[in-house]
């Protein structure tokens, strides 16, 4: 009799889950795992988010052990996740600039060169008025149409690059904490202190760092629907304040390489880099509330 009950439960049924409208076909019965199955399976939301989730049965200390340990693994995910993603996202950002920001600052260049030219042959009666400004607004026509064009093509490719950091597990899940952002961050504060240890200079890792944080702050712009051109002033003015931090870090890192004693060292840059973040930070704010 207690066989056929278990077969019975066990039986595969058709369930209406109103949360997402979907009809699933399942021989769970606990409610909360049927969720669980069914926003993995359908959605493909992360497994660690689910930590909480266990079975009826078990006891509160069973659970509350459970639970520290699921936590505990998540934790490690996002410190490993965090650590990962600083290099790879330094690499999207440079080949983002190199290939569809530079573009358009160059063509940017040329329009206001070819401007001033303009300009100046209007000054000196080279050309009548209407004219000058029939070339104007076709040179001002044949930048707007690189510059979106462009844009289109930087913002379909940054959809790839954010479809595979969430598929190899290297982005930013749903509930993860500030400790992927830390490990993030020390990441990139990891690379930018070798890359000037290898080039025995901070300025090579200060420009890199300070096209990134521009590349950055352009493409979250244009994804937040600021204009085109505001984007630019806005990721300038980012890549600018994260030179300007990185410059400093740095100095005080190198610094701090040629104190004597361990301590001292990691105490040292710890404090720097918590410094330079923090005022990172600040500045980052206070450029998208200008803009």
């Amino acid at each position: 009799m207690q066989e056929q009950e278990q077969g019975l439960e066990k039986k595969e049924r058709t369930i209406y889950l109103s949360s997402t409208g979907d009809f699933v076909n399942t021989d769970l019965t606990n409610p909360r795992e049927i969720k669980y199955a069914s926003e993995i399976q359908l959605y493909n939301k992360s497994r660690d988010k689910f930590y909480g989730l266990k079975p009826m049965n078990m006891s509160r200390e069973e659970i509350t052990k459970a639970a520290l340990e699921d936590t505990k693994r998540g934790y490690l995910r996002q410190v490993g996740a965090g650590l990962a993603s600083a290099g790879v996202q330094m690499g999207q950002e440079l080949y983002n600039f190199a290939m569809f920001t530079n573009p358009i600052l160059v063509a940017k260049t040329k329009r206001l060169l070819y401007k001033r030219g303009l300009d100046t042959q209007k000054k000196h009666n080279v050309i009548s008025e209407e004219a000058y400004k029939r070339q104007l607004e076709e040179l001002n026509a044949e930048y707007r149409g690189v510059r979106d064009t462009i844009n289109a093509d930087l913002m379909a490719n940054r959809e790839k690059q954010n479809a595979y950091l969430e598929k190899t597990g290297l982005g930013k899940k749903e509930g993860d904490s500030i400790v992927y952002d830390i490990a993030n961050g020390f990441g990139s504060a990891a690379a930018a202190l070798g890359l000037a240890i290898i080039t025995k200079s901070p300025n090579a890792a200060v420009a890199v760092f300070g096209v990134n944080a521009g590349q950055s702050g352009y493409e979250e712009a244009l994804e937040n629907g600021i204009a085109p051109e505001k984007a630019l002033k806005l990721g300038g003015a980012r890549g600018f304040a994260e030179s300007l931090f990185e410059r400093v870090g740095l100095h005080c890192a190198f610094e701090s390489l040629a104190a004597r004693g361990v301590l001292a060292r990691i105490g040292k840059t710890a404090l720097t880099e918590g410094v330079q973040e923090m005022s990172q930070q600040t500045a980052e704010e206070i450029l998208q509330t200008k803009y």
